[in-house]
């Protein structure tokens, strides 16, 4: 056996000697290890505070917003029992569009809790895409029918292909995509929706000639409550193309945006065709 025996009177001075080019950095790695670890917690619960704010938002948002349409949808009921002259009864109509419209927004802030939580339940059928996009382009048009602003043109090609996808969602994605074509203008804006397939994809074209998007924010804008400022005041709360991209994530398509600041916007949707 061999041993070693060491004799000094100052062992731990000696070792702590030594070794003091181990220490020195192992404590200047310790400390910034432990900043890092403060940083990253601090910003763990501002994340946290966040994301409950917001979900205490949306069910504020919705709860008070079920009760007067549920009530206004009852009176309208009770009015149409009456003997109403012509003019009434259109005011009544007017009434009840209108409110089915609210709920019809209701059920989207709904649908974007599911999304932003997880993958929604989606109930995909096969969509057969030329009647589905004229359907809505004639929604579209009845919407627009009463504002002489708004010149909407289609061109949607007639074809035998389908898709396979949950035909409330997509419907609202595209009623989304024509909406904000509508909001953001100034004077008079031309609207078209371009629908054709190349191969085993469907392309679908929103376009208009209004406001347009600066460089910047053209990827900013699809995060939930982003709203670029504008001198015009525009409703709403900066969750519609959120709610948008996610969609389309969801039915495996894409979504491409081109814009220019005071020429317009294009938003592209690409969605794979049901293969023959």
């Amino acid at each position: 056996p061999l041993s070693l025996y060491i004799q000094n009177k100052n062992l731990v001075p000696y070792f702590l000697a030594e070794s003091k080019n181990i220490y020195l950095p192992a404590l200047i790695l310790i400390f910034f290890l432990l900043i890092g670890g403060i940083g990253a917690f601090v910003v763990y619960e501002k994340v946290q505070f966040q994301a409950k704010s917001k979900q205490d938002f949306y069910n504020f948002l919705t709860h008070e917003l079920k009760t007067p349409v549920f009530t206004m949808s009852i009176a309208s009921k009770m009015l149409e029992n009456y003997n109403l002259n012509e003019k009434a009864l259109e005011a009544v109509h007017i009434i009840k569009t209108e409110n089915n419209k609210l709920k019809i927004q209701i059920e989207r802030i709904l649908e974007m809790v599911v999304a932003d939580k997880s993958m929604p339940q989606l109930e995909k059928v096969n969509i057969d895409l030329s009647p589905f996009f004229v359907s809505l382009a004639n929604d579209f048009s009845t919407q627009i029918s009463q504002d002489s602003s708004i010149r909407f043109t289609q061109q949607i090609e007639i074809f035998s292909r389908s898709i396979l996808a949950d035909k409330h969602f997509l419907q609202n994605v595209f009623m989304n995509l024509l909406e904000n074509a509508k909001k953001f203008k100034t004077g008079i804006v031309n609207i078209q929706l371009i629908v054709k397939h190349v191969n085993d994809e469907v392309f679908i074209d929103i376009i208009d000639d209004g406001w347009g998007i600066e460089n910047k924010f053209q990827k900013l804008i699809f995060k939930p409550f982003f709203r670029i400022k504008q001198s015009a005041n525009v409703q709403g709360y900066g969750l519609g193309l959120s709610y948008v991209k996610k969609m389309i994530k969801f039915h495996q398509g894409k979504l491409i945006l081109y814009s220019t600041v005071g020429k317009g916007s294009k938003f592209t949707v690409i969605l794979p065709l049901i293969k023959d």
